[in-house]
């Protein structure tokens, strides 16, 4: 009810109060077209990394179309919470 959702509030404003980061209150956050779930550990997906799959998917349509099959393979190893390679 109600004073169910008060509290959840409260402590939303103490968490943030305590400048623990919004993603990891809110425990989702969306990431170039998906919503992606962060929370502690987990590094939360900053706008500066959005651009980076955006230059990564048009080399990847480049390597593509030059390829004889159309086709291109990304290997995504040990890169921190995966954001990258799911977008």
């Amino acid at each position: 009810g109600e004073g169910a959702a008060e509290g959840r509030f409260e402590e939303m404003v103490r968490r943030r109060g305590g400048r623990e980061p919004l993603q990891y209150i809110v425990g989702e956050w969306d990431f170039h077209e998906i919503t992606l779930e962060v929370a502690k550990p987990v590094l939360i997906p900053r706008p500066e990394t959005e651009e980076l799959v955006e230059l990564a998917l048009a080399d990847a349509k480049a390597f593509a179309a030059a390829s004889a099959s159309g086709a291109v393979r990304v290997l995504d190893v040990g890169c921190g919470s995966g954001a990258i390679g799911l977008a």
